[in-house]
């Protein structure tokens, strides 16, 4: 994913999109475990995936939807830390946080960014 760029760019090219159509959906070591943060551009906040994007497409001008899955531990590597499995106490923010971001990504498609970004982010 870190890498995901190229393919993304390839993507949009072959449906005729621009990056105003483009929604990512990444993990933010940033945000608390089960927050969203959905915006309509901005940077790339250190996230290695959305950072290949925004390489390879030139601009920063695309939506994203950012999942906390927490701090990442001191002394932990970042990679291992966003791929290992949740701990049991964990489980149940991270699945609420995966149920709305679902409803967040419906909404945005069904009745706009605007709209989704103020009923979903926090």
């Amino acid at each position: 994913m870190n890498n995901s760029g190229e393919a993304v760019r390839r993507l949009l090219a072959y449906y005729g999109l621009g990056p105003e159509h483009l929604l990512v959906l990444v993990d933010d070591i940033n945000l608390p475990l089960g927050a969203l943060r959905l915006r309509r551009s901005g940077s790339d906040g250190g996230q290695k995936g959305l950072r290949s994007i925004a390489q390879h497409l030139k601009t920063n001008g695309f939506a994203r939807l950012r999942i906390g899955v927490g701090q990442l531990p001191p002394g932990r590597d970042a990679t291992a830390f966003v791929l290992s499995p949740f701990r049991a106490s964990e489980r149940d923010d991270a699945a609420g946080a995966m149920d709305r971001a679902a409803d967040a990504v419906e909404a945005a498609l069904a009745e706009g960014l605007e709209v989704a970004m103020n009923r979903h982010n926090g």
